[in-house]
């Protein structure tokens, strides 16, 4: 153990449930493993917004240490608008950021508050080429997230044919996260009579239709559930199975998915790691994803499934209320074509498609190990 986490580590963070949970569970996993003190403060939405909160809903890991002393250090490992209310809040010796970001510049006042801290630690060389030419000035050092070894869950996905090449993706339905573009691109490619089906794990609201909904000022409704942007794609179309599964989920059905899935799509505008690419990868999923953001470095190198794309203005995209919209910043669009070609390919191919996935699997066990993960990580604590 080094001396500059010998202290304590008071790291503050959503809980397991979504991705900045899921990872920062991952990175206090590899603190406790090595005798470093950790105290952990939740977060969670309520009137005043993001805020520390002295519990979690539901049983999870770590909540064994919540409430303990914090340490000298605080780690924000959250949404970068709430990084100065947070670090008024929680006073310590030094404040650390713990972010990530998808489009290829950041805001001038995130740039600010981030300057304001001790220093930011990223998940990928892509977010710290972002933040440095984006004017910050304090160190940013990369920290990936961590490999978990798969643990495998057998059983079938109901509605899905046993026999049938499963694609799969697991997202918000977001702007970013684009899903009924890739709904629609595996519609286009593939017919009724042949052996494939989608499973589109995703959240229980359209983002893009509950921003379209408060824009307009009319009161919610049953047009903002993913089912009901799921069943306007499909209206009027003879279509292999595609098989929704909306709002929270327990891991176990998580891993149900990765262990009966056989390619995981993740055709996305950015994404500031791949987290999703990674935990399919530790099961043996190659997946199909845009060449743009951190994604490309999670996967190995020439990897065959990058998906073409062009950069543009994030402001051209629809506005979904995740994301600031904004000229300046730029992200991928893909090209569904593209993606439609890789998406046969890998149907047809099965056998190699499967070699490729194996593939993924060793390079992310060997890259991104508990030991040269947590390596990292101190070295980013100790400053």
């Amino acid at each position: 153990m080094s001396t500059g986490t010998a202290a304590g580590v008071h790291y503050v963070a959503h809980p397991p449930g979504d991705g900045l949970g899921e990872a920062a569970a991952g990175y206090i996993d590899l603190l406790r493993a090595d005798g470093v003190p950790v105290a952990w403060t939740p977060l969670a939405w309520g009137p005043q917004g993001l805020a520390p909160c002295a519990d979690v809903p539901s049983p999870g890991r770590h909540r064994d240490v919540i409430g303990t002393p914090p340490g000298d250090t605080v780690v924000l490992h959250t949404l970068l608008p709430w990084l100065d209310r947070l670090r008024e809040q929680l006073p310590a010796r030094r404040h650390l950021a713990l972010a990530t970001w998808e489009a290829d510049a950041l805001d001038p006042s995130i740039v600010a508050s981030l300057n304001r801290l001790d220093g930011v630690i990223v998940p990928s060389e892509f977010n710290r080429e972002v933040f440095v030419r984006s004017g910050v000035e304090v160190p940013v050092s990369v920290v990936p997230h961590v490999h978990r070894p798969a643990q495998p869950c057998p059983g079938g996905i109901p509605g899905v044919p046993d026999g049938a090449f499963v694609f799969y993706l697991i997202a918000t339905w977001s702007t970013r996260k684009a899903v009924p573009e890739t709904i629609v691109a595996f519609l286009d490619e593939f017919g009724p009579d042949e052996d494939v089906a989608l499973v589109v794990k995703t959240t229980g609201l359209d983002a893009m239709a509950v921003e379209r909904r408060a824009r307009s000022g009319e009161p919610p409704g049953r047009t903002e559930e993913t089912w009901w942007s799921l069943a306007r794609l499909v209206a009027g179309r003879r279509t292999p199975p595609v098989h929704l599964l909306a709002g929270d989920l327990p891991d176990e059905h998580i891993r149900r998915l990765h262990t009966r899935g056989d390619c995981l799509l993740s055709i996305t505008r950015s994404e500031g790691f791949g987290l999703t690419p990674f935990e399919a990868g530790a099961h043996g999923n190659p997946t199909i994803a845009t060449g743009f953001g951190a994604t490309p470095e999670v996967l190995p190198p020439r990897y065959p499934l990058l998906v073409a794309h062009e950069l543009v203005a994030t402001i051209d995209e629809e506005p979904d209320g995740w994301i600031d919209l904004s000229a300046e910043q730029r992200w991928a669009r893909p090209d569904f074509g593209h993606a439609r070609a890789l998406m046969r390919w890998a149907f047809e191919h099965r056998d190699q498609a499967a070699e490729i996935g194996d593939r993924v699997r060793r390079h992310v066990a060997a890259r991104y190990g508990a030991e040269a993960v947590g390596r990292s990580l101190r070295r980013a604590l100790d400053g």
